[in-house]
């Protein structure tokens, strides 16, 4: 006897025996128990999930002489005809080849004959959207006025194409695809029944590649089997006859990144190119990946949205506690924007390589979502009154690095005089008010004005004031935006003007984008000695070791001031 494929051999031949279609299979057999019957029905879904298999058992159960609680005996003549394809009663049409109107015709011909064994006539058309217009057109009256005798059972994958005209004349029955732990606990079934050795981190490997279709999974499976016909199928055996990349190299990718080293994971990208990997797979790979980490590091509930195995889950979760919090959706919006250039390039290793470059980048500085977190535990600690600026940046000799922000103490200053009202406020008045707007912005909400500190006055439209920020401070606009009504309560009291606040995010940083409030013009009052009093504070210090600070300014003493010497 030949050999029958899997797929054949394991096709269900009762609805019990259906997987992951529970909802399908009990309306049909109430519907055949109690007599309430449909004419025709549209099985849809993707492919490989039963469709088909379901026509056939159904027709079983409506000319079965043996049914018993909606169940076929599998043993009669009827039963084992219409397994095979070969009973007279029940004809499968397969609609991609068959799909002109001629050929429809001939069935609205051959409905008048009555069965010759069962009690119906059954006409399966699979992929039923593919018919033309005219076909469609000739179905309707059928249809809609079909013989006692005739049951139309429709498939298809896309349900869509088929014109509303049928779909309201039939009962329409959506498929799922099967989960991957069902799939697995059936494949377990198979290889047990068949004497085959697979391992359970290779099944569930399978299953997961078949993405719901047990059809595509049994294949796969038959096709490892030749493969390996006498040694035991493991994860590595099924990576070789897909071509898939190893879950271990995605680990490697995130261990590299987490270590900050650039020349790993670029040798890395070079070794799957030249195993001739495909690029744009291992972007979705990575993608797969790295969403299975950001899930995790959610907590419990996000663990249930990852499909993996236990073993592969609990090294997901060793590896996502690692990360910084925000960082793994930094890295995974950073990758899914790799796989869209790479579909549409000629040179897809240097899109990877610029994107492991990009998250390499995004490790080495500070995350300003944690900058905040500080400086809002900082202003807890620190004494009312004592003010914070970020300065500039301190330049690193690593070119993959980038600088990471510094804290420095500025002196208390006094709060400036309310000028007179203005008559007509200009962007010009702004600017030279700014540092008061800043100043008092801080002692209502300290982290908000040093927020605003990162912004500038750009321009001024009737009472509108677009605010401008750099490239790179996109949060800090966002936070900005958040607390525009405090913000323009603000500037009522130093301008005396009701003014609407617009936030600008600038392509260059073409402007100032920081506070002036340190300026010369602006610096008054606190002594140098009161500096050094200040550097001493077990807070600042703590602050100072925190982000690797650097002391690169020192404020004028009083008797300096007049000369105009810094120290």
């Amino acid at each position: 006897m030949s050999y029958l494929v899997l797929a054949r051999k394991w096709r269900p031949k009762k609805f019990s025996e259906l997987i992951g279609q529970e909802h399908v299979t009990r309306t049909l057999k109430n519907a055949v128990t109690s007599g309430h019957l449909a004419h025709a029905y549209i099985f849809s879904g993707p492919r490989g999930i039963g469709k088909t298999s379901t026509a056939r058992i159904l027709a079983k159960v409506l000319n079965c002489p043996q049914i018993k609680d909606a169940v076929p005996c599998n043993k009669c003549s009827v039963c084992l005809e219409i397994a095979e394809g070969n009973n007279i009663d029940v004809l499968e049409i397969d609609g991609a080849s068959n799909r002109g109107i001629d050929e429809i015709r001939n069935l609205r011909d051959s409905v008048r004959y009555t069965p010759s064994q069962g009690k119906y006539r059954v006409y399966i058309i699979d992929e039923v959207h593919m018919l033309t217009t005219e076909a469609f057109n000739a179905l309707l009256k059928t249809l809609e006025e079909p013989s006692e005798h005739v049951k139309f059972i429709f498939a298809t994958t896309e349900p869509h194409k088929i014109p509303l005209t049928i779909l309201s004349r039939c009962q329409h029955f959506s498929f799922k695809r099967i989960q991957t732990q069902d799939l697995v606990e059936h494949l377990k079934h198979m290889v047990k029944t068949e004497k085959i050795k697979v391992t359970d981190e290779a099944l569930f490997l399978i299953a997961k590649n078949a993405d719901g279709s047990i059809r595509d999974a049994q294949s796969v499976l038959d096709q490892l089997i030749s493969f390996s016909p006498d040694k035991e199928i493991t994860v590595h055996t099924v990576n070789s006859l897909l071509g898939l990349v190893s879950h271990d190299v995605y680990f490697q990718f995130a261990e590299n990144i987490l270590r900050k080293d650039i020349v790993k994971l670029l040798m890395l990208v070079d070794k799957l190119v030249n195993e001739g990997r495909d690029i744009g797979q291992v972007a979705n790979g990575l993608i797969t990946y790295f969403r299975n980490l950001f899930f995790i590091s959610l907590g419990e509930h996000g663990e249930e949205l990852v499909d993996v195995s236990q073993d592969t889950k609990e090294t997901l979760v060793l590896q996502a506690n690692q990360f910084p919090k925000g960082r793994l959706w930094q890295i995974l919006e950073m990758i899914s924007s790799l796989e869209k250039n790479i579909r549409t390039t000629r040179t897809p290793r240097a899109f990877l390589e610029i994107a492991m470059i990009k998250i390499h980048n995004t490790m080495s500085p500070v995350m300003v979502e944690e900058i905040v977190g500080k400086l809002v535990e900082l202003e807890k600690k620190l004494e009312k009154g004592t003010n914070y600026s970020v300065s500039e940046p301190v330049t690193k000799t690593d070119p993959y690095v980038k600088p990471e922000p510094v804290f420095i103490p500025v002196q208390q200053q006094k709060p400036a005089q309310a000028e007179p009202v203005q008559q007509d406020l200009t962007i010009d008045i702004v600017k030279q008010k700014w540092p008061e707007v800043i100043s008092t912005l801080k002692k209502q909400k300290m982290i908000l004005g040093v927020f605003l500190s990162e912004g500038a006055p750009i321009n001024l439209k009737m009472s509108t004031l677009e605010i401008g920020f750099g490239p790179n401070a996109r949060l800090f606009l966002e936070k900005v935006e958040a607390e525009r009504k405090f913000i323009e309560e603000t500037l009522l009291k130093v301008l005396e003007h009701n003014i609407t606040v617009k936030c600008v995010q600038m392509e260059k940083d073409n402007h100032v984008f920081k506070n002036n409030e340190g300026s010369k013009n602006q610096q008054v009052g606190e002594q140098n000695e009161q500096n050094e009093k200040l550097l001493q504070d077990p807070a600042v210090k703590t602050v100072m070791e925190k982000f690797g600070a650097k002391v690169v300014k020192i404020s004028k003493k009083k008797e300096d001031a007049k000369n105009g010497r810094d120290r």
